[in-house]
């Protein structure tokens, strides 16, 4: 089953600085939607408020037919998982223990993992190409491979909808376009609801249903990829000269070039050489 997420008028202020504003909008259930936007718009705050992290300000949030504010923890980590843009490593921890955590909040009164429990961690484990690796310490993995394990925890954790913050960090290409297309099966074929922050807008626009585009706080467009490329909105948030490229297999791919480029003159005129240097 999937849940839609809504926001109501939902405004986030700390002191005198309002860090997110005028958030009206629906995520339906079912669907994939990318948060995009640049630097200090307020992506991540909206990601806090959508995991409940923190209270909004000013109006509502709804999770499926409840509001957010009401759902007791264990209850809510049961319908919404998050995955943050950074976590401190367990040191010491196995892969498949840390997996385990994602069955948290569906384990008895006295905490032992079931029967379906242990199914889980091992379906989210050969998602992720790491079910032949269970046996090793978190301490050997390199940035990418940790960033698969706690992706095979949100997965053994199987809410009906989930939260992604630039899931794609620390992977190379290939490992962002696997973690991509696995998202994009997980939606298809579970039906669930992603809302993920990412970074490439081309990576957005392919793998999206639905994009936000964030602009000093609050939203400046909320619809399809394909509505968003009718408008200049991109080219003015992230001051950037983009030209569409139409692909053969009918999806368009953005070229961009920055608007505040100026090519300069790189010689080592002016470079201080070594035998100036002085170390006292």
């Amino acid at each position: 089953m999937s849940v839609s997420l809504e926001f109501d008028s939902v405004a986030y202020r700390i002191g005198q600085k309002t860090l997110v504003s005028d958030l009206s909008l629906t995520f339906p259930a079912g669907s994939i939607s990318a948060v995009i936007g640049p630097n200090g718009s307020g992506k991540s705050t909206f990601l806090k408020l959508a995991s409940r992290l923190l209270s909004p300000s000013q109006g509502n949030i709804q999770l499926g037919e409840k509001p957010l504010k009401h759902y007791r923890q264990r209850e809510l980590s049961r319908q919404l998982a998050l995955l943050p843009q950074s976590a401190p490593r367990p040191l010491g921890m196995l892969i498949e223990d840390l997996v385990a955590c994602g069955r948290h909040p569906h384990r008895s009164v006295l905490g032992r993992l079931s029967q379906h429990d242990q199914e889980m961690i091992d379906w989210a484990l050969q998602l992720v190409d790491l079910a032949d690796r269970r046996k090793e310490r978190v301490d050997v993995l390199s940035g990418g491979e940790m960033q698969r394990v706690w992706l095979a925890m949100i997965l053994a954790q199987d809410t009906p909808i989930i939260l992604l913050d630039e899931p794609t960090s620390y992977l190379d290409l290939s490992h962002q376009f696997e973690l991509l297309e696995l998202v994009q099966d997980i939606n298809r074929q579970l039906n669930k609801s992603i809302v993920w922050i990412l970074h490439d807008i081309n990576q957005a626009l392919q793998f999206s249903h639905q994009i936000l585009l964030m602009k000093k706080g609050s939203p400046a467009f909320f619809g399809t990829p394909e509505q968003l490329l009718e408008l200049p909105l991109l080219d003015e948030t992230f001051q950037l000269h983009t030209t569409r490229v139409e692909l053969p297999d009918g999806n368009t791919y953005l070229h961009c070039r920055s608007n505040n480029y100026r090519p300069r003159q790189v010689s080592n005129s002016g470079k201080p050489s070594l035998e100036k240097v002085r170390c006292d």
